[in-house]
């Protein structure tokens, strides 16, 4: 079963590392994954953050249809 955000290390978590380190530290999928807030049951909001970004890479910002994340 996958890892939950909650099982993470506090110093892990995108919402409590953006408040204790700054913007900075973070990367683009955890600033993504703060913004999409909840994953699924199967992955966090980093991984779906990480496979949006990746799927943007190879389409060049074109639309990506959700189901395509599954």
């Amino acid at each position: 079963m996958p890892i939950k955000m909650k099982e993470l290390p506090i110093s892990e978590r995108p919402y409590e590392k953006l408040e204790r380190y700054g913007e900075h530290t973070l990367t683009n999928s955890e600033l993504l994954a703060i913004i999409i807030k909840t994953g699924t049951r199967e992955e966090t909001a980093v991984t779906l953050a990480q496979k949006i970004l990746k799927q943007d890479k190879r389409r060049k910002f074109k639309r990506t249809p959700r189901s395509s994340f599954k």
